[in-house]
Order: C-alpha cells, then structure tokens, then sequence
C-alpha cells in the first residue's frame, strides 16, 4: 500500500517492503503538512487515519504518537458581565476572546510542528533501514536534528565527545559523576547505534536521543599553523607558530552537534588553543580547577536540561583527577635541544631533565613552588601559585649540560 487510503491489511504485512513503508511515511507527512491546524477538526481526521498505519508499520513508536497527538490543552479565559456597564463588560469579552485565539492558535501551530517532527523521524529511520543516505550532509544534520526534538532523553545522561587527553577525560567525568550525572563517550553510542560503521550525523543523533546534553571537550592535542606560502604580511602569532588545536574528529563533531541542537551543546576548551574561525561567537566554558568554573559548567548542564545535584561541596573540592593535571601532562612546556633550542625563559626559571628515547628532555618549572610550568601560545604559567612568564627567546644560565 502506498496511497494513504483505508487501513493497513494485516494479511500483507508481512509482504510490505521497507521502501513502501518509507513512501507511506513521506504520504502521510505531506498530507498532515498541509492539513490547517485550526479548526483542529482536520488535524483529528488525519489522527484518525493515520493511527493504525502507525501502530501496524512501527508498534514501536505508537506510544509516543498518541501521546504527541493528545487533544491540546486550550486555553479558556474567564468571562466578567456587569450589568451596569455593558459596554465595558463587551469589550473586556471581546479582548477575552482575541487572547483565546492567539494563544490557541500558537498551541495548535505548535501541536502540529511536533507531529510533523516525529514523522521525520520515522521517514529517517526507514531511510536507514534501506540503507539510502540524505542527499547531503546539511539535509542529514537538518534531519537527526527535528528527530533529536521529538525524543525525551534521561536527563541524567551526558554525551562526551574528546580527543586523545585521556587525562582530561577522565577528569571531566569525575566531575560529571560528582553532580549526579552520567557520562556517556563515543563508543556506547556507536553501539547503541546498531551498526558497525555508522554516519557520524546517526551517532550524534542517538547521542542526543540517550543523552541531554553533549559536551565537546577541547584540548590542544594537535598543533598547526598557516603555511608560509599562504600567509599575508601580518598574521596574528597562531597563524605563523605551531599552536595548539583540537583534533580534527572533534572539530567537525561540534559543528555537527550545534547544527543538531545548539541549546543542549556545550563547548568546553582546556588550555589556549589555536582559534577556530567557524566557532568564533560561541560561548565556551575555558576549564580549570576553580570553584568559578566548575560552577559555570554545572549551570550551563543545567541550562541544558540535565538533573544536577549540587548538594554538598564534594563537586567544588579537586579531588584527585584534575584538569591542571591534564594540562601539565598533555601541554606541559618540555624542550630538547636538538629542536627546540630557540625558546627559552628567564634565569629565574628552574629546569629538570629526563632521558626520553636516548635524549634529555628538558622541562621548566615555577621558581616558587616548583610546579611544572603550563605551555600556553605565548607564555608560560604555573597552575598552583599563579606565576607566569612570557616566553623570551635569550639562552637561560641554570639549563644543565
């Protein structure tokens, strides 16, 4: 059956290819499309038909449609006659009324949208079923995003998208698990996906299915810089030094999950990292230890929609896995002198080597505390007592031989 006439026939189920089923589908969001939704009537009728092709077609998903396809709650606002001034009495009813067909209106406009978003959604899983990807990658994020609004996701679950600092991972999911939350990272949502090597709009679309919020963490886990040939006559200091950026993966990620749903995306940056032309604008949480920023990141989840406990002080205390500690393992300022001997700090900096692959490595620490010191784009600091220092380019006198 491929016309929306009639009811499902239940001797010839079984013989409905995937294809069919996915032009029913489209046939009964275009017919839904261009219903009026008022009077509401038109939209009953449609209800009326379409329900058993839902409940034969995707059984699955019937709950969710009758709950999407209640009658609205309209809104009824109460009347005042005084007989002693008719005139006013008419027209506070008449001002009555036009706020009952504003608001009604809005509410059926409304109750329609969301109907229309979880057809799409069926008409996307059947395109996955028959193995047809949209057209485009814009169609296909524009898809997984009206999806993405028609579910409702434990408000508990937070996606995590990273790059290789392991260390700050795990010290972003101790904080999440601090305030009550439950981090989920790529490869549980590659398995819920069913598939072995599944579009990375599909992932991003169970992500936002099974969790409320997703946190893209960035950290400089690659380094680049614009190449000479390419550069014009002034350049800002990322463009012309090898600075550190996100990797790739993570960058085309968080552009997908802000063009899926940016309300419940958050950025969260560890470190300086090299500038991002397409990210300029947003707001991003620049990570650290302080109760500040823990604070800041523990409102935007929040914002996003996520049950947050923040009971206690347990979630302000750093309590044994860092994002300092990150910091200094993965963007910890370490020279040798076969390739770096041209950057170098004052005398008052104090060095340490190790021998690493049969070559010292040197690295600086804080003259106060001895802390090793955080490399940022051009400058140096110490995480624990705050000093910083501007990368100069004179040979310190206290480096070993």
């Amino acid at each position: 059956m491929n016309q929306f006439s009639g009811q499902p026939e239940d001797d010839k189920v079984s013989g409905q290819s995937t294809q069919n089923v996915f032009q029913l589908f489209s046939n009964l969001r275009r017919e839904l499309d261009s219903s009026r939704a008022e009077p509401w009537t038109e939209i009953e009728n449609w209800i009326a038909k379409a329900k058993p092709f839902i409940r034969r077609y995707s059984p699955d998903d019937i709950d969710d449609f009758e709950s999407l396809t209640k009658t609205p709650q309209w809104l009824s606002l109460p009347r005042l006659f005084q007989h002693a001034d008719p005139v006013g009495s008419d027209r506070r009813s008449a001002e009555a009324d036009k706020a009952e067909r504003t608001a009604n209106s809005a509410t059926a406009r409304d109750a329609k949208a969301k109907i229309l978003r979880f057809l799409d959604s069926l008409i996307e899983l059947q395109r996955h079923s028959m193995n047809v990807p949209p057209s485009n990658t814009a169609g296909r994020i524009e898809m997984a995003a009206n999806h993405a609004k028609t579910m409702e996701p434990d408000p508990r679950n937070v996606f995590v998208v990273h790059g290789r600092n392991h260390k700050a991972v795990i010290a972003l999911r101790d904080f999440l698990r601090r305030i009550g939350l439950n981090p989920l990272e790529w490869p549980d949502v590659v398995a819920a996906t069913g598939k072995g090597s599944p579009y990375i709009g599909e992932v991003l679309e169970i992500g936002f299915q099974m969790a409320r919020a997703i946190v893209v963490l960035m950290t400089g886990d690659d380094e680049a810089q614009l190449r000479i040939g390419l550069r014009g006559k002034e350049e800002p200091r990322f463009e012309t030094e090898l600075t550190p950026q996100p990797r790739p993966n993570v960058l085309i990620e968080a552009g997908m999950a802000l063009g899926i749903d940016a309300k419940r995306t958050i950025l969260v940056e560890l470190g300086e990292l090299r500038q991002v032309s397409d990210l300029l604008g947003r707001h991003s949480i620049r990570m650290n230890d302080t109760p500040e920023k823990r604070k800041e990141l523990a409102n935007r989840l929040q914002t996003a929609g996520c049950s947050v406990n923040l009971l206690g002080d347990d979630w302000i205390r750093n309590a044994g896995n860092s994002f300092q500690d990150a910091l200094n393992t993965h963007g910890k300022y370490s020279i040798t002198a076969a390739n770096n001997s041209d950057l170098h700090f004052s005398d008052d900096v104090f060095w340490s080597y190790e021998t690493v692959g049969g070559e010292r490595v040197f690295t600086a620490h804080c003259p106060q505390c001895r802390t090793a010191l955080v490399r940022e784009i051009d400058f140096v600091k110490c995480g624990k007592c705050g000093f910083q220092e501007i990368l100069c380019r004179r040979k310190p006198s206290k480096m070993p031989s």
